[in-house]
């Protein structure tokens, strides 16, 4: 029972790190760079088409950056690297992770529902968040 604790208290502290480089990561410069870095890290193409990045409140630039981040924790694809689109389409903020093997959504799909977004996984195996514009 004791080490089931130690393990437990191993992984929360993982966690607490982690977020705290998202959090620096982000509010040094900015989701859309956040981004970038963290797609060149996985190999994956960043196309970002006209959207008011800048505009997001914090929680929907977390939210969205561990979806991307999730995207593309399964592993490498097969022969076509990962894409990952970012657009202002329809009154709403849109990410798709494409050509990566997926890994554990349940954080993801916490933080994205936290935000007022919706995740979805399309037929082609697309990772799909979307959130309203105007939620800054």
């Amino acid at each position: 029972m004791a080490a089931e604790a130690d393990v437990r208290a191993g992984i929360q502290a993982l966690r607490r790190v982690a977020h705290d480089e998202l959090l620096t990561e982000l509010s040094a410069d900015g989701l859309a760079a956040a981004l970038a870095t963290l797609t060149a890290r996985k190999g994956a193409e960043l196309r970002v088409e006209p959207a008011e990045l800048s505009l997001l409140s914090a929680p929907v630039e977390r939210a969205a950056y561990l979806l991307v981040r999730a995207g593309l924790a399964g592993g490498e694809a097969d022969e076509v690297p990962a894409t990952v689109r970012v657009a202002a389409s329809g009154g709403a903020l849109l990410i798709e992770v494409h050509g990566s093997p997926l890994a554990d959504l349940t954080e993801v799909t916490d933080w994205v529902g936290a935000t007022r977004g919706a995740l979805e996984l399309a037929d082609d195996g697309t990772l799909v968040g979307r959130w309203p514009c105007e939620s800054s």
